[in-house]
C-alpha cells in the first residue's frame, strides 16, 4: 500500500507552499501546521503506521472539513483498520467537499462495493486533476495506492500469526495443567496447594517454577519464529 511521497524534483519548502496554497482557505497560522499533518500523515500511511496516519488525518479534517483529499486518506486508513462504516462516511465526506473527478471516481468505487466485500482503494496520479486536492497530490507526489492484493496479504499474514497465538495459549494452558499435576518431568514439587475450586495441584520453588515457566515459553517462542517464517512466503 503506497501514500503519495514527496516528490524528489521539489524541495521539501517548495512542497510546503504547494500546500499552503491549496489551503488557502485556513487561516495563515493554521495552513503551516495542517500542511504538517498532511505531510506526516503521508508518511506514517507510506510506513503502514495506521495510527499515526490517522491522529494526522483527523487533525487535518478538522481544521480543514472541505479537504476532500484529507477524508480521502482518512478514508483509506480507517479501511485499512477495518472500521468500514467510519470509513464510508469519510469517503461520503469526500465526495461533498467537491474532489477532483479521478478522486471521486474511487471514492464512488469503493462505496459501491463496500456493501458486499472488504475493499481496498487506490488514489490516481494528479494527470487530470483539478482544485486543491490536485494541488496537494501535485505537491507530495501522485503515486498511486494499490493497496488491493497488500491488504489480502496482510489478512492471511494476521490468520496465520492468529493461530500461533491461539497455539500459544493453548500449549501455556496445557503446560500449567500437567505442571500442576505433577506430570512435567525434570520439576521437583515443594508442597501442595489447595485452589478455590478444593482441588490440590504441586506447588514449586520460585526458582523452579520460573525455570518451568522459561522451558514452556521457549516452546511458545519457536510456535511464533515459525508463524513469522511462514509469512514471509506468503505473496
Amino acid at each position: 500500500m503506497v501514500c503519495p511521497l514527496p516528490s524528489r524534483s521539489k524541495s521539501r519548502n517548495n512542497r510546503l507552499a504547494t500546500l499552503f496554497a491549496a489551503l488557502s482557505t485556513v487561516s495563515l497560522f493554521a495552513a503551516p501546521a495542517i500542511a504538517g499533518d498532511f505531510e506526516d500523515g503521508c508518511k506514517a500511511y507510506t510506513a503502514k503506521d495506521y495510527p499515526s496516519a490517522k491522529a494526522s488525518f483527523e487533525k487535518v479534517v478538522a481544521a480543514f472539513p472541505r479537504f476532500a483529499l484529507g477524508h480521502y486518506y482518512l478514508g483509506n486508513v480507517l479501511l485499512s483498520s477495518g472500521q468500514v462504516a467510519k470509513a464510508k462516511l469519510e469517503y461520503q465526506s469526500c465526495l461533498s467537499s467537491t474532489p477532483d473527478a479521478t478522486t471521486a471516481k474511487y471514492c464512488q468505487g469503493v462505496l459501491a462495493k463496500l456493501g458486499t466485500a472488504t475493499v481496498a482503494t487506490g488514489l490516481p496520479s494528479s494527470g487530470g486533476a483539478s482544485g486543491s486536492a490536485a494541488t496537494l497530490v501535485a505537491a507530495v507526489g501522485g503515486n498511486p495506492i494499490q493497496a488491493d492484493a497488500e491488504n489480502a496479504i496482510e489478512e492471511k499474514k494476521k490468520a496465520v500469526m492468529d493461530k500461533a497465538e491461539k497455539e500459544m495459549r493453548a500449549y501455556r494452558a496445557e503446560w500449567t495443567r500437567r505442571l500442576e499435576n505433577g506430570e512435567v518431568t525434570g520439576y521437583s514439587a515443594n508442597s501442595r496447594i489447595l485452589k478455590h475450586d478444593g482441588t490440590t495441584v504441586w506447588g514449586y520453588h520460585d526458582s523452579v517454577q520460573a525455570m518451568a515457566d522459561r522451558e514452556c515459553e521457549e516452546v511458545c517462542d519457536r510456535i511464533r519464529y515459525m508463524a513469522e517464517q511462514q509469512c514471509k512466503f506468503i505473496k
